[in-house]
């Protein structure tokens, strides 16, 4: 594989497919590195020396722990303490060939408070992590890195790198961003390896940069009696001497279960990066003889000195929160996370979370728990590594929620609120209590907050609705008519004590029985009803037409004598109007009857003083008139005057 390097500053990051360096320092003393694993059964109790020059002081102790498939969690036991290994613990999951035993997670705790105080010599360790009826589930191996401090030792350079390539039986990991290499002294490489079964046929070929130094196999003198357990290359390394432990050895070969070497020789003066392959021996077997790999421990000396640095502890909030991580004492810095193998680390999956990646104060802003660690330079060549978690805790969920609507003007609402994992319930930030039942609610807009064990909080608003009862109601008599208009209102509203009027948006005294307009136009007349208070209320409208009276001018007399003065029966209006004209002579028969459409303020001619064709005699004839306005009927009776002469 190859590993894209891009520059910054003069700094070498990896960007793409290497390793994941989870701890690189250095100071004076030494490390220890020791393991065992419960192989194929995932059930084992082991008891490891990990103990320290009596001169020594204690500076950091890290377990490192894997699992099959996907185990919830498990419950180690360190010294008869248990020791609980879950998902906030992990950092990388990569997958195996072998859909059976994929995917393979990798965990990290440092544990160094919970042995400050122990005596190191004899450390019990208990696995029991097997999954119910699931085959190749749980946790099997524990290994452990024990730093300590002396000031009387010279410097020494640590390097945690954790594999993160899925297992398919050819792996090549690109070793970066080491601190440069002393090779005048020992460099001692160890690999963890575990489902290594004792034949040659389940080996891993070792190659570093491209030099094939043996194949390893078979399980560790430690847990030799555990199925496929694996090799584990345990070391000491103080005073830049590299000395193995258990049936390691310290040349360059790695053989059988010897996964330790020094491999001093083959790197060049002041190397910062080298390649490791591991090949399984039996690529056409089945891929469920993938050896897995958990961690590559790696002490040298270099001509880096101690760093003095300063990062925020491990830190917990709440989802939707941001946190602000902080490291010091160095000259420019990297955070990278944790990341899964099963697609490539790219920047924005390796830089997640954070709003920046090259700072020293990133801030933290995902809604997921997140690994980090954070490279610190100190040169251009020298650099440290520190792991970080960030936990994030989700909100509490509502799981249900319902609301009942209360009597307007009264406060008779009720709430009922239910989640899994609330603790406290606060409504309106002012009522708490244990549990999400809420009564006598007024009507409106009312927040509800709950909180959890964790004091994270989930907050949402909701409606207590009205029930208005009230029902306006408003009838008038009559609704159109001639000015002046005379108009009687009847309020028969139910459910209601008091009451608003208007009149075109002009409100009114209380109450209205009649009211009488004067002027033509269109009214609207608006009853408000509503009982205790002007928000439990009911409208009711009716609209008034107002017209003009209409007016006929009708003459009295007509004149046929062609002096055009009252030479014919002509009417003027003042509104459009429609009519139906009967003239009668004095003994009661028709003379004339017509229908005509007048239109406002014209002069229309009705009728000229003849009776088909022929002037009809002197002497007065009767009309009826029967006539229709857009607003209004009517009938009009008179008599008209005939003089021919």
């Amino acid at each position: 594989m190859k590993c894209y390097l891009i520059s910054f500053f003069l700094f070498c990051y990896c960007t793409c497919i290497c390793q994941v360096n989870l701890y690189q320092d250095v100071w004076k003393g030494g490390v220890k590195v020791n393991g065992v694993s419960s192989g194929m059964t995932y059930l084992g109790n082991f008891t490891i020396d990990l103990s320290i020059p009596p001169q020594a002081t204690l500076k950091k102790i890290f377990l490192i722990t894997n699992s099959q498939r996907n185990p919830d969690s498990t419950l180690l036991q360190v010294n008869s303490t248990p020791v609980e290994i879950n998902s906030l613990n992990l950092i990388c999951s990569v997958n195996h060939l072998c859909p059976y035993i994929t995917p393979v997670n990798i965990y990290y705790k440092d544990i160094t408070s919970l042995l400050l105080n122990e005596d190191l010599t004899n450390i019990t360790v208990s696995l029991n992590s097997s999954c119910p009826n699931i085959i190749n589930c749980g946790f099997n191996t524990v290994s452990f890195i024990v730093l300590y401090e002396d000031a009387n030792l010279p410097e020494i350079t640590f390097s945690l790198l954790i594999p993160n390539l899925s297992l398919i039986g050819q792996e090549s990991y690109s070793l970066v961003n080491l601190n440069p290499v002393n090779t005048s002294f020992p460099v001692g490489l160890s690999i963890f390896m575990d489902r290594s079964c004792n034949y040659m046929t389940d080996a891993s070929n070792v190659y570093v940069n491209n030099n094939f130094l043996g194949a390893i196999y078979g399980e560790d003198i430690q847990h030799l009696n555990y199925m496929c357990s694996g090799t584990q290359g345990d070391y000491i390394y103080e005073n830049q001497t590299l000395t193995a432990l258990e049936d390691d050895n310290i040349d360059l070969a790695f053989q059988h279960t010897d996964a330790l070497g020094d491999i001093s020789s083959l790197l060049t003066m002041n190397n910062t990066d080298f390649n490791l392959i591991l090949e399984h021996n039996n690529l056409n077997g089945s891929s469920a003889y993938r050896n897995i790999y958990t961690m590559f421990p790696l002490s040298y000396i270099s001509n880096c000195s101690e760093i003095n640095v300063s990062l925020s502890k491990d830190t917990t909030i709440c989802e939707g929160e941001t946190v602000q991580l902080v490291a010091t004492g160095g000259i420019a810095y990297e955070w990278l996370a944790s990341t899964s193998s099963s697609s490539p680390p790219t920047n924005s999956g390796t830089h997640v979370g954070l709003n920046c990646y090259d700072c020293p104060n990133p801030i933290f802003s995902g809604n997921s728990s997140q690994l980090y660690t954070v490279r610190i330079w100190s040169s251009d060549s020298c650099s440290v590594v520190r792991p970080i978690m960030v936990k994030v805790n989700p909100k509490p969920t509502f799981n249900s929620f319902y609301s009942s609507k209360t009597d307007c003007g009264f406060a008779t609402g009720n709430l009922s609120v239910s989640s899994y994992n609330a603790i406290n319930y606060n409504l309106d930030n002012t009522f708490s209590q244990i549990d999400g039942q809420f009564h006598n609610l007024n009507a409106g807009n009312h927040s509800i907050k709950i909180t959890d064990i964790n004091n994270c909080f989930n907050d949402t608003l909701f409606l207590i609705k009205n029930t208005i009862n009230v029902n306006a109601f408003l009838s008038a008599t009559p609704t159109l008519g001639n000015i002046p208009l005379s108009v009687s209102l009847q309020n028969e509203s139910v459910n209601s004590t008091d009451y608003t009027w208007n009149i075109n948006g002009i409100l009114q005294n209380n109450p209205i029985n009649s009211v009488t307009f004067d002027s033509i136009g269109t009214y609207s007349i608006e009853l408000i009803a509503f009982a205790v208070d002007s928000t439990c209320s009911d409208t009711a409208w009716v609209t008034i037409t107002v017209n003009e009276h209409l007016i006929m001018n009708i003459p009295n007399i007509i004149t046929s004598n062609n002096d055009k003065i009252n030479d014919c029966l002509g009417i003027t209006t003042n509104q459009d109007v429609e009519i139906k004209i009967t003239l009668l002579n004095r003994w009661g028969n028709k003379i004339v009857e017509k229908n005509q459409k007048i239109s406002s303020g014209i002069y229309t001619e009705i009728w000229d003083g003849t009776s088909q064709g022929n002037k009809v005699s002197d002497g007065i004839y009767f009309y009826t008139i029967i006539w229709k306005t857009i607003n209004d009927n009517g009938k009009t009776d008179g008599f008209i005057t005939v003089i021919n002469n």
